[in-house]
């Protein structure tokens, strides 16, 4: 019997984007499986594709038959004839199973990988066999992050391998609103401007799932993060959290900016108040600067993405760096001081390039946002220099 080996290559996003098969004894690759997503949805993996509504509906123009829990528990022809059946323990070990049967997604409408009897939930691996995640949880939710849907997964369930809250309690925790149209059944969410509805029986709109438990509504963090904030599993991954400041919750960026300076500090180091390669680093199409965009620019247009390994949320949000609201470009200026700093920069050089930029491209307007600028280098020295950005 052929022994094969299997491993995975993974999109920036942190989603799957291969599984290659090879000869445990030779290393010849035996097989590869390429993913395309749409969103958190697998929508091709090589030749198979499937349609989605608030679930996998169909592979191949085969139908997937789903229980109350979102498990594939059939399979249809466009006649209507079925023409595979599962079941399922608690966790999601199949009984019976086929050897040969090459459909993916079973337990929970999830996708199963054949060689190690496991399921992909985005975030990280489960094993039904052990009822437990194979990895901890990105976001460290309660006291144990292996355990499977609170140990109870009759009644939960986890599409990312992240936490089922309370709909009701993750919104007023951070400043929401929520109503009950009992005529109606349908409850209001309002959040930062975002609105979500969602009958009692879990039914919405923005193509998550919702479950009623005991009269009270659950969904995963991760979609409540998203929906709200925009915060993808890979940002939680990367430290990106939600703070509230006076009393409006944020997206909270400290740790993975905190993280990327500190991992490229040798690089920093090493610049040894050389003023030009810090130009190259930081200057208008430099790969620190945070500021700049061009979807046009072939070799590096999404330089905040790329530095900082996070979701660019566009250059009016606000967000929360250590304790302070700020903007992208605000972000950019504080990292500005603290590489240049890090670098060994003469601090006389490091404040006139900018300064001189500003008057080749304003003359003498607009001296105030020049002056807001410094200023906020100076905040990026301090955090440096002090530990504390002031």
């Amino acid at each position: 019997m052929l022994n094969v080996g299997y491993t995975y290559g993974y999109y920036p996003s942190g989603l799957r984007r291969t599984k290659t098969g090879r000869n445990a004894a030779t290393n010849a690759v035996i097989s590869t499986n390429t993913y395309v997503w749409d969103g958190n949805n697998l929508v091709k993996d090589n030749s198979d594709a499937y349609r989605y509504g608030l679930s996998a509906i169909s592979r191949n123009n085969k139908y997937y038959l789903h229980d109350a829990h979102g498990s594939v528990v059939g399979i249809a022809n466009t006649s209507g004839s079925i023409s595979k059946t599962y079941a399922y323990d608690a966790f999601g070990v199949e009984l019976s199973p086929v050897s040969s049967d090459a459909n993916p997604f079973r337990y929970s409408g999830e996708y199963f990988d054949a060689e190690s009897g496991d399921y992909y939930l985005r975030a990280r691996y489960s094993a039904p066999g052990l009822g437990r995640f194979l990895s901890e949880d990105p976001v460290r939710d309660g006291s144990n992050w292996y355990v499977y849907c609170n140990n109870n997964p009759v009644r939960f369930i986890d599409s990312f391998g992240l936490s089922p809250v309370a709909i009701r309690d993750y919104t007023e925790g951070y400043a929401g609103a929520v109503e009950w149209d009992e005529r109606l059944g349908v409850a209001t969410f309002k959040l930062n401007d975002n609105v979500f509805y969602s009958t009692g029986s879990g039914y919405n709109l923005e193509g998550f799932t919702v479950s009623n438990i005991n009269g009270k509504l659950y969904a995963e963090d991760s979609d409540l993060n998203y929906f709200y904030f925009g915060i993808t599993p890979s940002d939680t991954e990367a430290g990106v959290k939600i703070s509230m400041y006076d009393g409006k919750a944020y997206i909270d960026i400290s740790d993975p900016v905190s993280n990327s300076l500190d991992s490229n500090y040798i690089n920093f180091k090493s610049l040894s108040g050389n003023y030009w390669k810090f130009a190259e680093l930081v200057g208008n199409e430099g790969p620190w600067n945070l500021k700049y965009r061009d979807e046009n620019d072939l070799k590096n247009p999404f330089h905040w993405e790329n530095a900082l390994g996070i979701t660019f949320w566009g250059y009016q949000t606000k967000m929360l760096l250590n304790g302070r609201l700020v903007t992208v470009e605000q972000v950019g200026n504080i990292t500005y001081g603290y590489i240049a700093t890090v670098a060994g920069i003469d601090r006389f050089l490091m404040r006139a390039g900018p300064a001189v930029n500003h008057f080749l491209g304003h003359f003498i307007f607009a001296w105030d946002n020049e002056f807001a600028d410094q200023a906020l280098f100076t905040l990026g020295e301090n955090w440096y220099r002090t530990g504390v950005m002031q």
